[in-house]
């Protein structure tokens, strides 16, 4: 049993009878996967830090605009549960890396736009 469990057991009743009848720990729970997070994933992380910085909006899926000064620090925020609050619940596009490059304040590296072109947010499998 770790820390987050117990908290969870002391402060949900629920929670504490299941484990004290069934011995079950509660389960941690992580936020769901938004198509920002899922596009940025499957990005390499070398490939990451050479976007340039890049505006979070609507059109990716966010309620706000925010810009982030690379798509690591992008993707360490929209893991966590504040970029999970931005994230629009109604948005079902499939992201593509087009889709990010047009977010980006300068535009990418010429190697990362020839390398992602076409791409439609399945680098790790076929197309």
């Amino acid at each position: 049993m770790n820390s987050k469990q117990l908290n969870v057991l002391l402060k949900n009743p629920a929670a504490m009878l299941r484990y004290q009848t069934t011995g079950k720990l509660p389960v941690e729970r992580k936020s769901p996967i938004t198509p920002l997070q899922d596009l940025l994933e499957q990005i390499s992380p070398s490939d990451r830090s050479q976007l340039p910085p890049i505006r979070v909006s609507p059109k990716l899926g966010y309620n706000n605009e925010i810009i982030f000064a690379h798509a690591e620090q992008l993707l360490r925020w929209v893991q966590s549960k504040a970029g999970y609050s931005w994230h629009d619940a109604r948005f079902r596009k499939v992201l593509k890396f087009s889709d990010l490059a047009q977010a980006c304040t300068k535009p990418p590296p010429e190697n990362l736009l020839s390398r992602y072109q076409g791409s439609v947010g399945c680098f790790k499998m076929p197309c």
